[in-house]
């Protein structure tokens, strides 16, 4: 080693000083949902069926040459009313503001109607067992296919068919494959709701709703003692 590097290592007792300083800061290191957890949220508390009231919006009448007797009733993608009437060969339908936009003539006299998606419907056809799936701009046909009984009430949730067949409900997916059979609580069953967890269907003659497990397991049941429960349940 250099004696002027040696020298400098034993003359000098220090080369310099460390020192800690602190300062405040404007940086926030909060993190986001500490401050959501903060919110304040207004939690929507639970209410008896019987506490709902119904508002009406608009009515208006259905005028056809032929007799009219509505079976169903969905709301299209466009927000127009598309109505079954099973006296006729046809589907009717309506804007939302009432006004007749056309008759559809489809291939016998149609019962229940459900919207699958966005292009498609699905109707079916009562006592003749069968069922059709449509697009609903055109209304052509893509698909057709038939059940061993009666097709009445129809809906569509997370990709499958829930189809009133006699005395039970069949469970279907978009190509007609059949996926479960579920065992209906009476034989009168004609309206139908389905979610991925729990149906609701309708028995007009014992003026009941019923709300099923996909097992088949009753949850409950309301029943109407002074008016009639409209066959044209739709609920869910």
């Amino acid at each position: 080693m250099h004696s002027l590097i040696t020298k400098l290592s034993n003359d000098v007792e220090e080369f310099g000083k460390i020192m800690v300083s602190e300062s405040a800061t404007n940086f926030d290191l909060r993190a986001q949902k500490f401050d959501q957890a903060q919110m304040k949220i207004n939690v929507q508390r639970s209410r008896s069926i019987s506490d709902i009231q119904l508002q009406l919006i608009r009515s208006f009448q259905i005028k056809s040459k032929n007799e009219i007797s509505v079976i169903g009733c969905i709301i299209l993608p466009n927000r127009n009313l598309l109505i079954a009437n099973k006296k006729d060969n046809h589907l009717i339908e309506y804007s939302d503001t009432g006004e007749h936009i056309r008759d559809i003539p489809v291939s016998s006299k149609p019962y229940g109607i459900a919207v699958i998606d966005p292009d498609r419907i699905v109707v079916t056809y009562g006592e003749y067992s069968y069922i059709e799936i449509m697009n609903y701009e055109n209304f052509n046909v893509q698909k057709n296919f038939r059940l061993p009984k009666n097709c009445r009430g129809v809906s569509h949730a997370d990709g499958k068919l829930y189809v009133v067949n006699g005395d039970s409900i069949q469970v279907l997916d978009v190509s007609g494959r059949q996926m479960k059979t579920i065992e209906t609580a009476s034989m009168r069953v004609t309206r139908i709701n389905g979610t991925r967890e729990k149906i609701i269907c309708s028995d007009w003659e014992q003026k009941k709703v019923y709300c099923c497990q996909m097992n088949g397991k009753e949850l409950w049941q309301f029943k109407k003692k002074q008016h009639e429960v409209s066959e044209r349940f739709n609920g869910r």
